[in-house]
């Protein structure tokens, strides 16, 4: 039985490519193991500001350029705004360290083995190798439970894979999946609001699998589902 608390957690960046973009935001929200109810205390938001971006002759590549154009458009704003914005945000090294900080007060004994379970949508290709390349340029180790990792794309592939395909989504990006689940996109891309719907679809998938767990047993038995 799990007792290792769930960290939902998610960037907003000034790139899309995972070994080379700056967060911009983060959020992330702490769920009992237990009741998958948000823990008191249990949730983070900040704004970070990208290295560099004061120098923005050097700064504004043609991707930045791009996603900042992004950004603004998904918050109807102007792209002065945004970079404004990101430019008067946490400083990147003590807004980690804030982060950290809030991670290890749902780690009871503080080892790797008691570390909160990283948990998102498309944590294992994006957001885990972003906070491991901060982890290490900041020093930072046990932040979070190696072995395991709750993304929702997998989940979604086991349940969806053998239905037809007018009964499934069209992918598995979070809009479509909020679209597909009823779920608002109102303040969608705001790394809180992904967090807080993310969380909704991990808590369902996992209430699923334990209603069902305790009925089929696989133990000195897998040939009967075969």
């Amino acid at each position: 039985m799990n007792y290792r608390r769930l960290c939902i957690f998610d960037f907003e960046t000034d790139g899309k490519d995972s070994a080379t973009c700056q967060p911009v935001q983060i959020a992330a929200m702490i769920l009992d193991p237990r009741t998958l109810k948000p823990k008191p205390g249990g949730k983070f938001n900040l704004n970070l500001k990208p290295e560099g971006i004061d120098n923005l002759n050097e700064y504004l590549t043609e991707e930045k350029e791009s996603t900042i154009k992004w950004h603004a458009d998904n918050y109807g704003c102007s792209k002065d705004e945004i970079i404004k914005k990101w430019q008067n945000s946490c400083d990147q090294k003590y807004g980690w360290q804030q982060f950290v900080e809030f991670v290890n007060k749902f780690n009871n004994h503080k080892k790797l083995w008691t570390a909160p379970i990283p948990c998102g949508i498309n944590i294992k290709d994006f957001d885990l190798p972003i906070a491991q390349r901060l982890n290490n340029k900041y020093k930072v180790s046990n932040l979070f439970w190696l072995r395991d990792a709750i993304d929702i794309i997998p989940l979604c592939f086991m349940w969806f894979e053998n239905l037809d395909k007018d009964d499934i989504p069209s992918n598995f990006r979070m809009d479509t999946l909020r679209d597909y689940f009823g779920m608002s996109k109102t303040n969608a891309h705001d790394a809180m609001k992904d967090v807080e719907d993310e969380a909704l679809v991990i808590r369902k998938f996992m209430m699923l699998s334990r209603r069902f767990s305790d009925k089929v047993k696989f133990k000195n038995g897998l040939d009967a589902y075969v």
